[in-house]
């Protein structure tokens, strides 16, 4: 697991297993942060995987940038013949992540190893 330093409230580790990337986030994402995360998804496109998991077991709060993030990398994702999914949400995130309708874009599991498969 690479450790990606903690950045204004935020932690990254990422893995790799089956050319699926994890990146498990810990703390809160927000406007402050969220450029970061950007720029680790995007940094995992040009290595060329495309099956991204993000764990947000440890994820307290997301903001609307964080929410972005999120949707605006889904596209290249599923361009590239991949897609993201989310794992391991807390119930306070979960639910603005319900009311925002995303569940009508993104997968969400409860754990890793469920988001790990991909079609």
């Amino acid at each position: 697991m690479e450790n990606v330093n903690f950045t204004e409230g935020l932690a990254f580790d990422i893995s790799e297993q089956d050319r699926v990337k994890t990146i498990k986030c810990s703390g809160h994402i927000d406007s402050d942060n969220s450029i970061l995360l950007s720029e680790i998804v995007n940094g995992i496109f040009k290595s060329g995987f495309f099956k991204i998991v993000i764990d947000l077991s440890a994820v307290k709060y997301i903001s609307s940038a964080g929410w972005g993030i999120f949707l605006g990398n889904l596209r290249k994702a599923t361009r590239g013949g991949g897609d993201i999914h989310l794992a391991g949400m807390q119930q306070s995130v979960k639910e603005v992540y319900k009311l925002l309708e995303l569940n009508n874009l993104m997968l969400e599991f409860k754990t890793v190893q469920e988001a790990s498969y991909f079609n």
